[in-house]
């Protein structure tokens, strides 16, 4: 990991490079946001052409075997039972589907039971998966145009063959087991509307714990609501808004830590050289307030520093130096004579401190 400073070294390195692809950057999240909000209040992105429905219900009936605890043949939804009184349970699982616009329908239809039993380790709380099996108890498909699709399932499902399977593990761990019974009638959609394809799945579930008293219980998997976009439109939402907004904010401060640590080495540059000078060569130096006047004077300028520094040690004169805005001005006056070396910071910047020294 590298600490703040040395990132910030490692930015200045090529600092041109990094901040035009930020920039461009930039550019293009404003260009994203930009459209997006012009299309969308002009409802031209987000297209829909289909708004539909899933409906399912899991009706159920549980038979009986003759016994002289309850005189009933069967027993309503949502009644306990005692498990060992059921002969089948009757399964009546129906699907629905409602559009607004007449379309193509393809998939299947399958009913399914998944049992799992499971145990728990005396002195824990932690339960163990011993057994997770699924079978198909039955399926079809189906295909057609329309705009309301209903379809349904009568199966009689006998619980004996899932019983013995529990008995058996209990018999193996010689222990309490829990196990569950879950009957799901799925639907698997592949729809086409307006040469689009689309895919669903809707599923509601039957649960049968398969312990001595219980109550069934029904759920659904899946969205009722559903809305099919034109993928050739982009569809925006409030979040992905949100997130370009996040974005060119980011960025536009990633743009700003850059030029900062840019400026910063360049500006840092000028002022190292005019340190350099002074620490260095200060015996010879000294500061004024005021400019040079080179009126009635003939002018030398001096390109380098070791040059006016040689002149002013050969010459037995000292080095005037005066400070103005960006710049530095060098100067020895002979006689008629000002040896004049002048360092500009925009100069300095431009052709590196190694070429003054």
């Amino acid at each position: 990991m590298y600490d703040k400073a040395d990132l910030k070294n490692r930015l200045c390195q090529q600092p041109e490079i990094l901040l035009v692809i930020l920039i461009l950057l930039q550019f293009l999240f404003l260009g994203l946001f930009g459209y997006a909000f012009v299309k969308k209040e002009d409802g031209e992105i987000a297209s829909e052409l289909l708004h539909y429905q899933n409906k399912a219900d899991f009706s159920y009936q549980v038979n009986l075997k003759e016994n002289e605890i309850v005189d009933s043949e069967s027993l309503n939804e949502n009644s306990s039972y005692i498990l060992d009184l059921i002969d089948t349970i009757q399964l009546s699982p129906r699907y629905q589907f409602q559009s607004e616009e007449e379309t193509k329908l393809m998939g299947k239809k399958t009913l399914s039971t998944q049992l799992t039993v499971l145990y728990q380790e005396p002195g824990t709380d932690e339960e163990q998966e011993l057994l997770n099996r699924t079978e198909t108890l039955e399926e079809v498909s189906f295909e057609q145009d329309t705009k309301e699709f209903e379809e349904s399932m009568d199966y009689s499902l006998n619980l004996n063959s899932y019983i013995d399977t529990v008995e058996r593990i209990r018999d193996e761990v010689s222990s309490t087991v829990r196990a569950n019974l879950d009957v799901c009638y799925e639907i698997q959609l592949d729809g086409v509307i307006q040469e689009q394809n689309y895919d669903d799945q809707y599923q509601t579930c039957l649960s049968i714990p398969l312990s001595k008293t219980s109550k069934l219980e029904v759920y659904e998997n899946g969205k009722e609501d559903q809305i099919v976009y034109d993928e050739e439109k982009v569809e925006i939402t409030k979040p992905m808004l949100m997130g370009l907004v996040a974005c060119n904010v980011v960025i536009f401060f990633l743009i700003c830590l850059i030029i900062k640590a840019w400026l910063d080495r360049r500006t840092s540059e000028y002022e190292k050289l005019i340190q350099h000078i002074l620490k260095n060569y200060g015996e010879l130096i000294i500061d004024v307030k005021e400019s040079v006047n080179t009126k009635e004077k003939e002018v030398v300028h001096i390109e380098n520093f070791r040059e006016m520094y040689e002149l002013s040690k050969n010459l037995s004169l000292p080095m005037m130096h005066y400070v103005g805005k960006n710049r530095h001005v060098f100067y020895i006056t002979k006689e008629k004579t000002i040896y004049l070396f002048l360092l500009k910071e925009e100069e300095v910047l431009k052709n590196g401190a190694k070429h003054y020294l």
